[in-house]
């Protein structure tokens, strides 16, 4: 019996281990805003206003975003039909749009963000 538990309990873990990791691997090749779950929800969507580096923030509109250590930062080339590009913090320029999720979905306030998509300014 215990064998039997252990075996669902680790079947369950894996798949909700492996479910994280798809999102994660198909998140950059989302459109900004398109996010199912995410975009509106857990992230922030406008255009850059400042740019800290130094500190690594973000403004977007009225607030101050920082991207924790690990964050990721995409390019998004889906206008072009061009695959996304992977990107540094101080790649992105003031008037870019951009989408950055929440580090914690469910505080939809948190100031830390996982990752961002950026779509450069014409």
């Amino acid at each position: 019996m215990n064998r039997i538990l252990v075996f669902v309990v680790s079947v369950i873990w894996a798949s909700g281990a492996c479910a994280q990791n798809f999102v994660h691997q198909t998140e950059p090749t989302l459109p900004i805003g398109k996010s199912p779950g995410i975009s509106n929800v857990c992230s922030l969507v406008g255009s850059v206003a400042r740019i800290d580096v130094d500190n690594r923030r973000i403004q977007i509109g009225d607030r101050w975003l920082t991207f924790t250590e690990s964050a990721r930062f995409w390019q998004d080339r889906s206008i072009e039909k061009m695959r996304f590009l992977t990107i540094d913090i101080s790649d992105i320029r003031v008037g870019d749009k951009i989408e950055a999720k929440h580090d914690k979905c469910c505080e939809k306030f948190a100031t830390c963000i996982e990752w961002a998509k950026v779509q450069r300014a014409e």
